[in-house]
């Protein structure tokens, strides 16, 4: 739990957020219950997602935000907030606590000084006459549409877009190009980094071969998808156990000591066939 800051006035508006971090489902989290302290009202809060759709499951977090305001002075105190999730290594319901915090409100402003007295001289009469002003302005005026007329004439003038060919759409796919971070990961003996690439490589190269839109981007939609295009059942069963095996083992911690390079193999080999297919 964060606030923007901690001494406060009666009446000052304060914003007080609520974060949760972690993986699983985040766009499902709920606010926690606050114990707000006696007295004091706050309006539903303004929600606020970060995470990465690519990535299965979802990391993030998920931000509430809450307008607090003290009606008198004192100190505040919010209490610590419980949340309650399932921890799938462990297999139980666990218990997350944020700090609680104290928000002191104080009557005392800073006086402002009395504003110094200005001589107000009488006015004059500029020497150079009101029409020379006006024709300036005029002219100001003028200059600035020619120039806005320029501007908005090469504005409509249409932008050459660079078209990418087949030939390097078909290279940001190749399996040397779209496992290369894993196969690094593979090779400095970082199995777990090797896992999350690889799983990563593979979900860039089902949506890139399937057309299928971010939102839409799950199994069950992949095996419709591919299905339509021709591809063996199979073949996309395949395609489906090794997002599964690049899923546990992420977590586990005692993956099949040499599948590492079967497993990569197999997913080159997936890329052709459904890149093929596109």
């Amino acid at each position: 739990m964060e606030v923007s800051k901690k001494e406060i006035h009666p009446g000052d508006l304060v914003k007080i957020r609520l974060i949760i971090k972690g993986t699983g489902n985040i766009p499902l989290l709920v606010p926690p219950v606050v114990r707000w302290p006696i007295g004091v009202d706050t309006a539903e809060p303004e929600v606020k997602e970060d995470f990465n759709r690519y990535v299965f499951p979802l990391q993030g977090s998920k931000s509430f935000e809450y307008s607090f305001t003290a009606p008198s002075a004192g100190s505040y105190t919010i209490p610590s907030t419980e949340f309650f999730y399932f921890n799938p290594v462990t297999s139980t319901y666990e218990t997350s606590m944020g700090d609680s915090l104290t928000i002191r409100v104080s009557e005392h402003r800073n006086v402002a000084s009395p504003p110094s007295q200005q001589i107000v001289m009488p006015m004059q009469e500029p020497a150079i006459p009101r029409q020379i002003y006006w024709f300036g302005i005029v002219v100001l005026c003028i200059v600035g549409w020619i120039s806005y007329q320029f501007w908005r004439s090469k504005e409509r003038k249409p932008k050459v877009v660079p078209i990418k060919t087949a030939i390097e759409e078909r290279q940001e796919i190749l399996p040397d190009a779209l496992f290369k971070r894993a196969r690094a990961a593979l090779e400095n003996g970082n199995t777990v980094s090797f896992y999350q690439e690889l799983e990563q490589s593979t979900w860039k190269m089902i949506a890139k071969g399937s057309g299928i839109l971010p939102s839409a981007l799950n199994k069950q939609n992949v095996r419709f998808v591919l299905a339509a295009k021709g591809i063996q059942t199979d073949r996309i069963n395949e395609l489906m156990e090794l997002l599964d095996t690049c899923e546990r083992f992420r977590y586990s911690p005692s993956p099949v000591e040499g599948g590492e390079v079967v497993l990569l193999q197999k997913a080159e080999k997936l890329v052709m066939i459904i890149t093929e297919k596109k």
